[in-house]
C-alpha cells in the first residue's frame, strides 16, 4: 500500500467524518426547530385564548354599560318628573301633597339605594 492511498483513505476517513457530523448537526438543528415549532404552538394557543376571553370580556362591559346608561336615563326620567311635580304641588290639596311626599321619598329612596349599588350619581334632587 502506498503512501498516496494511505492518504486518499484518510481524506475519505475526514470526509465520512465531516459528513456525519454534519447529519448530527442537522439533526439537532431539526430537534431545535422542533422545539421553537412546539413552542410557537403553544404560545399561540394561548394568545388564541387570551382573544377569547378580552372578547368576552369585552362583551361582558358592553352589557353592563348598557344596564348603566339604561339606570341613568331611568334616575333621570325620575328627577324629571320630581321636578314636574314639585312645580305642581301648590296648586295640589293638603291630602295629594301628603300622597305625593310618600310616593317621592319613597321613589328618592329607591333612586338613592339604586346609586349606591351602581355607584351612579343622583343628580341634586333637593333645591
Amino acid at each position: 500500500m502506498s503512501s498516496t492511498d494511505t492518504s486518499l483513505d484518510d481524506i475519505a476517513s475526514a470526509i465520512q467524518d465531516l459528513a456525519t457530523q454534519i447529519d448530527q448537526r442537522f439533526e439537532q438543528v431539526d430537534q431545535r426547530f422542533d422545539q421553537i415549532d412546539r413552542r410557537f404552538e403553544s404560545v399561540d394557543s394561548e394568545l388564541h385564548g387570551l382573544r377569547a376571553e378580552q372578547r368576552e370580556m369585552r362583551e361582558w362591559l358592553e352589557r353592563i354599560d348598557s344596564r348603566v346608561m339604561g339606570i341613568e336615563s331611568d334616575i333621570k326620567e325620575i328627577y324629571d318628573r320630581i321636578v314636574v311635580l314639585e312645580r305642581k304641588a301648590p296648586d295640589l290639596s293638603a291630602s295629594e301633597q301628603r300622597e305625593l311626599a310618600k310616593k317621592l321619598e319613597a321613589m328618592i329612596g329607591w333612586a338613592q339605594k339604586v346609586s349606591q349599588k351602581t355607584g351612579i350619581p343622583l343628580p341634586k334632587l333637593w333645591l
